[in-house]
């Protein structure tokens, strides 16, 4: 899985929205010169499609989509080799070969859907989990190849994705219309559909919906609106690009 080689290959040259800022450092073997730039720029972008009974695309929205603290601790973490049991906070340990920090991708939506109802299971929101797949890219394109020694031209991202189909929104949980007012990676850390919690990696949420809490700290949602709405039978299509420059 991809975040396997997150901790590896990929964390060997990157990260973060802010984990590493560009700075400016003085190179011995060109006099000392002080504005060199040395910065590692991390992306997420997010793109959500309604699509209807019909299978035709209903509605699109693309957007920039942010790590959460826990995540770039991790991140941080793996880098300097800290890969003992909890040695990366809710993630517990560093990915290795076949493990990966993202597995599913949920989502909570429904009018009064706020993280308080989310945690109940209750009120106004509904909440569905997907398998997430994840696949290392090169320029935005899938296959790149990371066992590559001689190539310049290596993988600079992944893609995460997950489709929710017409059984998740239904007549019970969406009786006309539902706004979305949360997506989030996961790994899934307990049993049952939604956990007891799931170590979100990226979130991207609505006011209404409020606030998520990673680990004891509460993150503030960005959207001032739902990117998305569904009817009952639709279905919603998430990709999320993550790209490492």
């Amino acid at each position: 899985m991809v975040v396997a080689l997150v901790a590896g290959i990929l964390l060997g040259t990157i990260f973060s929205g802010n984990l590493f800022s560009p700075q400016r450092v003085s190179n011995p073997n060109h006099g000392g010169d002080a504005n060199t730039i040395q910065g590692v720029a991390f992306a997420g972008n997010e793109t959500l499609k309604v699509l209807g009974p019909d299978g035709q695309v209903v509605s699109t929205w693309k957007g920039p989509d942010p790590l959460t603290v826990n995540a770039i601790n991790a991140i941080a973490a793996c880098l300097v080799g800290q890969t003992g049991e909890f040695g990366v906070s809710v993630f517990q340990y560093c990915p290795t070969s076949g493990s990966t920090w993202i597995q599913q991708i949920e989502i909570d939506f429904g009018s009064g859907c706020t993280w308080l109802t989310s945690s109940t299971y209750s009120g106004g929101c509904g909440v569905s989990d997907a398998i997430a797949t994840n696949t290392l890219t090169l320029n935005g394109q899938a296959g790149c190849d990371p066992s590559s020694s001689i190539s310049t031209d290596n993988c600079n991202g992944w893609i995460t994705e997950a489709t929710f189909g017409p059984a998740t929104f239904t007549t019970t949980n969406c009786p006309t219309t539902c706004p979305l007012q949360n997506v989030q990676t996961q790994l899934i850390i307990g049993p049952g559909p939604n956990g007891p919690g799931g170590a979100a990696f990226d979130y991207l949420c609505t006011s209404e919906f409020g606030s998520i809490t990673v680990g004891t700290s509460p993150e503030p949602c960005t959207l001032s609106s739902s990117p998305a709405t569904m009817s009952p039978g639709d279905s919603l299509l998430v990709t999320i690009l993550f790209t490492v420059s």
